[in-house]
């Protein structure tokens, strides 16, 4: 039988690989196109866009659904890369065990919601499309 002071210095050893991964995953980016590369977006291991490109070819006022969803589709696909590349770093140090959670590397905020930022209320779906609709801005950087 393993000796229960060594198996609980393997779980703080593994506690502060995994602090040290989030911490990691945090500054992690990916970055996608949407409308054959004239909408661009890095998101951040954190879960934030960092930047958002939008070629003046784009942005057409008689078809303004047409940029939304392209803009959305560039944000969406950048989320959905940096979690993977977090979640793939995470189980490198978990041995393969799954860490639950989409949002690898960010704690949840108060009252549950999952936003960008610990002092927003809102859900992280509704923050983001506010941001994302801020007005004439053809560029948000991080």
């Amino acid at each position: 039988m393993p000796d229960m002071k060594q198996m609980m210095r393997q779980a703080q050893k593994m506690q502060a690989q995994i602090a040290a991964v989030q911490d990691e995953i945090k500054d992690m980016t990916a970055e996608a196109t949407a409308g054959g590369g004239m909408v661009r977006a890095v998101a951040g291991g954190d879960m934030s866009i960092r930047e958002l490109v939008i070629d003046s070819a784009a942005v057409d006022p008689e078809d303004v659904d047409m940029l939304q969803d392209m803009v959305l589709a560039a944000c969406n696909e950048a989320l959905r890369a940096v979690t993977a590349k977090g979640e793939a770093r995470m189980s490198m140090v978990a041995g393969g065990m799954h860490i639950p959670g989409p949002y690898v590397g960010r704690r949840p905020t108060s009252g549950g919601r999952s936003c960008h930022t610990r002092r927003c209320s809102m859900s992280s779906s509704a923050c983001r499309a506010s941001v994302l609709r801020a007005p004439s801005a053809s560029r948000i950087g991080s």
